[in-house]
């Protein structure tokens, strides 16, 4: 295992590196996806989604790269320069209304999966009480990218700069 750090314009970029088995096209395009997990019944498929989301909500960027065979390199980006910032938050904000995009189709799939599997407990013969308590993770997973997606904003914040 390697970390790194690298000094930019514009930010800090802290990278951890392996050079374990690395991951498939597929998982990397599933692995900020909540619920998803290579770990079967040992993982909950929330680690990264959350850990994502945290480091987005301070402003910052988390990335990985992973190449089959090759190892995998997980990246934070920590914006430093307040000008530069501002141009690259422009940038981010573009590839924001992709996320949203995808949030949004998440959030669908999401209500379906929950509908399916509402249906599949109750033609099992359990009740409605025990429905809504094993659906519990589920729901607050849809009422989290719910929240998300409502406080969503694809213009860029104004920013005052003051001139040095």
């Amino acid at each position: 295992m390697t970390l790194s750090t690298a000094k930019h314009d514009w930010a800090v970029r802290i990278e951890v590196s392996d050079n374990g088995p690395g991951m498939t096209e597929h998982t990397l395009q599933e692995l900020f996806r909540p619920f998803f997990t290579t770990k079967g019944a040992l993982g909950t498929g929330l680690g990264l989604y959350m850990s994502r989301k945290a480091v987005n909500a301070h402003g910052r960027k988390l990335e990985v790269k992973s190449v089959p065979d090759n190892g995998t390199t997980v990246s934070i980006l920590i914006p430093i320069n307040k000008r530069a910032s501002a141009r690259r938050h422009m940038a981010w904000v573009i590839r924001s209304r992709s996320e949203y995009r995808a949030a949004l189709r998440e959030l669908q799939s999401l209500s379906r999966r929950i509908e399916q599997r509402r249906q599949s407990l109750t033609e099992m013969g359990f009740g409605a009480r025990e429905v809504e308590t094993m659906l519990k993770p589920m729901m607050h997973e849809f009422a989290s990218l719910n929240a998300d997606l409502k406080n969503f904003s694809p213009r860029p914040r104004q920013r005052k700069f003051k001139k040095t």
